[in-house]
């Protein structure tokens, strides 16, 4: 049986087409690239220890995705902890791709980062713990020694591609960033759609599990399927002889899949305006004349 016990919620997201692309259905992707720079001491701690927890700190401090963000760690020597004795210092470089849409949101959480670390400082460490860091020397010699301002520009967004199987076999160009639309979070296993959602350009549902630290890398891939189907050929002829008043069969041709119709409804519009239209009748499936004769 699965193990289900981490998954916090479920995000719902639509997909650009991206089959045998190198760039972005709209063209070249414009994305945000957020730098900045931490500095803390702590013993006992591997470099993959220290990656892996920066990465989980980094993306619940600020709200984003770990596959948008990239660390790179150097060792700054031995300092003095808040107990005295010497702890190794390192020095973390982070890198947060986001959309445009969203660098706003992100530098000014880095802005409250900045005055006051507090809380990064807390997560950090609880990150560290997870990472498998003894909690004992942890809190003998963990300390976060600043949190520095972040730069911000506007880049081209990586050409990096990934395939994602799962009944269906596509492509997917800066997916993350350039090529999905987030619809809802939701903590069940299914999510009503309302009608008239407008979903073009997008191509595909994805589904992505998401616990307290991240979300998903892969998600699960269903290809949309917009069920279409239009009457055609509308004819009429009026029988009714006076004036102002009509008579006769409206006709009209069935659309070539009917399977998911339920019944014909036929409107009067002014000028072609269907905001402006009253119901004159409907018809079954199979039933196209609607007669109106007087």
């Amino acid at each position: 049986m699965l193990d289900t016990s981490q998954v916090r919620s479920k995000q719902i997201q639509v997909m650009l087409r991206a089959t045998s692309r190198t760039q972005p259905i709209n063209g070249t992707c414009r994305i945000s690239q957020i730098t900045g720079q931490f500095r803390f001491t702590v013993d006992g701690a591997t470099s993959s220890q220290v990656s892996q927890a920066a990465r989980h700190a980094l993306a619940a401090s600020y709200g984003v995705a770990q596959s948008e963000i990239s660390v790179s760690l150097f060792l700054s020597g031995r300092r003095l902890s808040e107990s005295r004795r010497l702890a190794t210092a390192w020095t973390v470089n982070y890198e947060i791709f986001v959309p445009l849409a969203d660098a706003q949101a992100v530098l000014a959480t880095a802005k409250a980062l900045e005055t006051n670390s507090a809380t990064f400082a807390s997560t950090l460490a609880n990150t560290l713990t997870s990472a498998g860091v003894d909690p004992a020397v942890l809190a003998q010699s963990f300390q976060l020694s600043s949190f520095s301002a972040v730069a911000f520009q506007i880049i081209d967004a990586p050409a990096v591609s990934w395939n994602v199987q799962n009944g269906t076999s596509f492509q997917a160009t800066n997916l993350p960033l350039c090529g999905r639309q987030l619809i809802a979070t939701v903590e069940a296993t299914s999510l009503d759609i309302a009608k008239d959602l407008v979903f073009t350009p997008f191509t595909h549902f994805l589904v992505y599990t998401a616990s307290n630290f991240s979300e998903q890398s892969f998600p699960s891939v269903l290809l949309i399927v917009d069920t279409m189907a239009s009457a055609s050929q509308v004819a009429f002829v009026d029988l009714d002889l006076d004036g102002n008043e009509l008579g006769g069969a409206v006709q009209w041709s069935p659309p070539l899949e009917v399977s998911a119709v339920q019944d014909y409804v036929v409107y009067l519009g002014i000028s072609g305006r269907v905001s402006k239209s009253f119901p004159t009748g409907s018809g079954a499936i199979g039933e196209n004349p609607n007669d109106h004769s007087s």
